[in-house]
């Protein structure tokens, strides 16, 4: 045998071999990858006139759902956004996207805008805010998916109701909002088939 045959037989021989480190050795830990559920795109279009600021639109997949969240700006920098929901190129109503388990959704979420309407309520900076109302905003009330306005922000799905509220100084307050982690809403979402 060749001498240069003989030493790239005996070459491939040594890379095939595996070696176990020793006792003494650790092995590295990998960071686990976490895979993303949400995937988002954001395009910036120009608005007419020009003085404006550019209309922004989300387009957000999620467990072969589409959400597209267009935001209008007005003269002041503030975005009015409508959100839509699309399966496989349908535009379909947003409770459409959830299974049977809705109910349990609805409660869990409900809670949190609560939480969130009584803590604003409790905020000095906002009480000239609510005085404006006729009725004082409900703390108990029970939200459907269907009144709502529902957007994803990173991996995390929004949820938003008006109060109401509006003027100078209270921006903060015109909407209560909560989010629920896109892996935690996995319970509540029909599979697409």
């Amino acid at each position: 045998m060749k001498p240069r045959i003989w030493f790239v037989l005996f070459s491939a021989l040594i890379l095939s071999c595996k070696q176990e480190p020793g006792p003494d050795v650790k092995k590295p830990e990998l960071p686990e990858k976490k895979v993303s559920l949400v995937t988002c795109n954001r395009t910036a279009i120009p608005n007419d006139p020009p003085d404006l600021d550019s209309i922004v639109i989300d387009t957000c997949s999620f467990q072969g759902y589409t959400v597209v969240d267009s935001g209008y700006p007005d003269r002041n920098g503030r975005y009015t956004s409508s959100t839509q929901l699309f399966l496989n190129g349908k535009e379909i109503a947003f409770k459409d996207m959830f299974n049977e388990k809705v109910g349990e959704l609805e409660r869990i979420v409900s809670d949190s805008l609560n939480a969130n309407t009584k803590a604003n309520l409790a905020e000095e900076e906002f009480t000239h805010c609510f005085e404006q109302l006729e009725q004082q905003p409900d703390t108990s009330a029970s939200y459907s998916v269907k009144d709502l306005q529902i957007s994803f922000i990173g991996e995390a799905m929004f949820f938003s109701s008006p109060t109401g509220v509006y003027g100078n100084g209270c921006e903060p307050a015109v909407e209560i909002v909560t989010s629920i982690k896109a892996e935690d809403l996995l319970p509540y979402i029909k599979r697409v088939k």
